[in-house]
């Protein structure tokens, strides 16, 4: 298993991750020392699952189908790809909150709730770019098992078995380590994607109208157009997306996170 995004976990402490943070989850300037505590924590769980294979990412995509860098091909190329996926924080970050409720420590343990979703939210851009450094191709959708007819959540299983992961699910499809998610995702093989600037490959050809109007997925949050979810995304500079704080209605909360009347 590859361990989870290195620059998300550096960044996961920093003021600034913080603070846009805290803005999109409503803490306040008098809750930052605390939110910084229960990151470093997060982060440490994170980092020794890390090093122990338990938490991180896996595909069938950069293992088994191609490999580019190393010059060996495991397949034929081929023009699309449906690859199975998975990304787990891993199980100390489930062991940290549950020691934080246990305690009553309602705050910290909301806050683990919130700071794992955002970054498994920010992780689909990450294994994007980790599809596309691989070669050729490029991530164009993702499917997550319940949400169409051809992809039941009764295949998760099968998904997690075959991908080889420290991930399981229960007898309801709750995955287990809970900071985890695993989808499809179909890639689409081009040569290179064409330069921004007059839409020509790098060899010199100029790419035809629809591959210039050709989208890949940046993530699943990027460029959303519902205006009431609060992981909407806008693109801003370069190749950047943000996450939209204007006019946006929050309804995080004890009651909708633990249940809690």
């Amino acid at each position: 298993m590859y361990p989870f995004f290195e620059n998300l976990l550096e960044c996961m402490t920093e003021d600034l991750f913080l603070q846009e943070f805290s803005r999109k989850y409503h803490y306040d300037e008098e809750q930052m020392a605390l939110l910084k505590e229960v990151s470093f924590a997060m982060q440490q769980r994170i980092q020794d699952d890390n090093r122990t294979g338990k938490a991180g990412w896996e595909d069938k995509a950069t293992r088994e189908i191609f490999c580019e860098k190393s010059g060996e091909m495991i397949d034929e190329p081929r023009a699309e790809l449906l690859c199975p996926a998975c990304i787990t924080l891993g199980p100390g970050v489930d062991e940290l909150q549950e020691t934080y409720l246990a305690t009553g420590r309602l705050t910290e343990g909301y806050m683990v709730e919130t700071l794992g979703s955002e970054l498994l939210l920010k992780a689909y851009p990450q294994w994007n770019e980790q599809i596309a450094a691989q070669g050729s191709y490029r991530v164009k959708r993702y499917y997550f098992l319940g949400s169409e007819e051809q992809y039941p959540i009764q295949e998760l299983p099968t998904l997690l078995e075959g991908l080889r992961v420290p991930v399981s699910c229960t007898s309801a499809y709750c995955m287990l380590p809970k900071k985890s998610v695993a989808f499809y995702a179909r890639l689409i093989r081009r040569k290179e994607i064409p330069a921004q600037v007059n839409g020509a490959y790098a060899d010199g050809s100029q790419a035809t109208a629809a591959e210039q109007e050709e989208s890949f997925c940046e993530g699943i949050c990027a460029g959303c157009n519902s205006p009431n979810c609060p992981n909407r995304m806008e693109k801003h500079h370069g190749s950047a997306w943000e996450v939209d704080m204007t006019d946006r209605p929050f309804t995080y909360g004890y009651q909708r996170i633990f249940g809690m009347r």
